[in-house]
Formats: C-alpha cells, structure tokens, sequence
C-alpha cells in the first residue's frame, strides 16, 4: 500500500487513505499502537530494480499461468457439450435407417460423433455438408440446430430445429430438441423463435 509513496509523509498517506474502510483503519491503528513511529517515519529508497532473469521468470509465470487457464476453459466447456449429447437422447436423433443415400448416412454419422465428442464447430462444419449435399432432408438440420446449440448460438439452432420439424413434423418428439427449445424460453433473442415451435409442433404438450 506504501510502496508508491516511498518519499511521503504520514500526514500525506492519512489524507490520501481518508476513504479507507473502518475494519482496515482499525487494524492500522492497531499497528501503530503496537510499532510506534510505523507511519511517522518517511518512506524512503527506491524500488530494486528488476533483473532480465526476473523478467523471463514473470513472463514464464504469466504464460503459465494463462496456457492453464485457457486449457481448463476449454476442458470445462467439453464436458459440458458430452453432458448433452452423451445421452440416450441421441439415439433418436440419428435413426439413420431410412436414409436412403450412403454418402448422405455417412456425412451425418460423422456429425453426430463429433457431437458426442463435443466438438461443436466440426459437427457444424459436417452438417452444413450434409445440407449442401440434400437440403430437403430433415436431420441434416435437426444435427446442424444440436451444433450451433452446442456452440451457444441459440437463435441460429432454433432457426434449424423449424426447417427440420417443417421438414419432418415426426422429429418433435426428439427430446434433446424439446430440451434445448425449452431452455430457449429463457433467454431473450431466441425465445420467440422456441415459443412459436413449441406451440406449433409440440402437440398437446407442447402448446402450454
């Protein structure tokens, strides 16, 4: 706290500090009832000044410390992705048995492993793939909205769960999408969009 103001005086210290909460002023006043003189005397020197070799262990330490920051962000947020899509749920959302193309069932089962190893921006990628090869399929946009859910782009997956269910009403009971469209309903932007499918394909259940 006294470091920067190694030529000041008491007097100027107390002025500066007048703000300082009551808990803290009374351990100060504590310490100088204890070491008389503490604040009285003049702070004086200079700081040492800071070797290369500091300079290189502070730099190591700094990356260090932001490679394990970085590496446990993105262990966390992998976790989660295999937490939603590791499930029975899946199953459902990949009957392939009736896809009829094997260059179409093969696009699709690569997304579908890749979700499970929850790499969203590759599922993505594969589905997207899928779609250029037959956009009027259905699961090609069920997989493409679980991606962009996977990678917090709610409002674009529920825009790909209403082309799917338009596609093939049948995939409404999917319930890795009535999850993700119910959780829609709490956030801003995509809440309308998750209100309208829900209502429109949702059956019975689905209207409420």
């Amino acid at each position: 706290l006294f470091y920067p103001c190694r030529n000041a005086s008491a007097q100027f210290i107390s002025r500066r500090l007048h703000r300082i909460p009551a808990p803290i002023r009374q351990i100060l006043e504590k310490l100088e009832v204890s070491s008389p003189g503490f604040f009285s005397q003049t702070i004086k020197g200079s700081p040492a000044p800071i070797t290369a070799q500091k300079k290189r262990l502070l730099l190591a330490g700094c990356v260090v410390l932001f490679s394990t920051f970085v590496f446990l962000t993105v262990a966390i947020w992998r976790m989660q992705g295999k937490q939603d899509f590791q499930t029975s749920d899946t199953a459902q959302a990949i009957d392939l048995s009736d896809v009829s193309d094997e260059k179409l069932a093969r696009i699709l089962e690569e997304a579908h492993s890749y979700l499970q190893a929850g790499d969203g921006k590759k599922a993505s990628s594969s589905a997207r793939r899928a779609l250029r090869l037959r956009p009027e399929e259905a699961l090609p946009h069920l997989l493409l909205g679980h991606a962009l859910y996977l990678r917090g782009d709610r409002l674009g997956a529920t825009k790909s769960y209403e082309r799917a269910l338009t596609l093939d009403r049948s995939l409404a009971s999917d319930r890795l999408l009535q999850r993700h469209l119910k959780d829609a309903l709490s956030h801003g932007k995509p809440r309308q969009n998750a209100a309208s499918i829900l209502a429109e394909f949702g059956a019975d259940e689905g209207a409420p």
